[in-house]
C-alpha cells in the first residue's frame, strides 16, 4: 500500500511539474511586449532558434485567429500587401520553418515594434486567412 501511495504521489508530482512547465506562447508575447492576444487566439505552429547566452535568437509563431472583430481592435495596424519575406529581417531565413505555415503573399494587417536592446516584433494577421504571424528577433 505504501508503495502505491508513494507511486501516485510521484506522478501527481511529474504530471505538475509538465503542466508548469508547458507555457501557452501568447503568455510569453504578452510578458515579452505587452501584447494580450485574444481568448480566440490558438496556436497551431512554432519554431524557435537555439537560444543564446542572454537567451537571445529568433521565433516564429502562428496563430489561428478567429474573432476579427477583437483582431481589428487589438492594435494599430497599418495595412499591407506581402509581396515576398524579404522584409521581414532574418527571421524566416534563420528558422526552419514548415513551408505550409510561411506566410504566404496577400493583403495583411502589420504592426511592429522594438525595444531598446534592438530586439524587434514584427506581427502580422490576415483576416482572409484568419491567422496571425508573430516574429521576434531577440538581441
Amino acid at each position: 500500500m505504501k508503495r502505491i501511495c508513494v507511486c501516485l504521489i510521484l506522478i501527481a508530482m511529474a504530471a505538475a511539474l509538465v503542466s508548469c512547465t508547458k507555457t501557452n506562447y501568447a503568455q510569453t508575447i504578452a510578458h515579452n511586449w505587452d501584447l494580450v492576444l485574444p481568448s480566440s487566439c490558438e496556436q497551431v505552429y512554432g519554431v524557435s532558434s537555439d537560444p543564446g547566452f542572454h537567451g537571445d535568437g529568433e521565433r516564429y509563431h502562428v496563430f489561428s485567429c478567429s474573432d476579427a472583430e477583437a483582431m481589428s481592435t487589438l492594435l494599430k495596424w497599418s495595412e499591407t500587401v506581402i509581396k515576398d519575406t524579404n522584409f521581414l529581417f532574418n527571421v524566416v531565413m534563420e528558422l526552419d520553418i514548415d513551408e505550409s505555415y510561411l506566410i504566404k503573399p496577400g493583403g495583411y494587417w502589420r504592426y511592429a515594434k522594438s525595444h531598446q536592446d534592438g530586439s524587434k516584433l514584427i506581427v502580422l494577421y490576415s483576416p482572409e486567412q484568419q491567422l496571425l504571424y508573430v516574429l521576434e528577433d531577440f538581441h
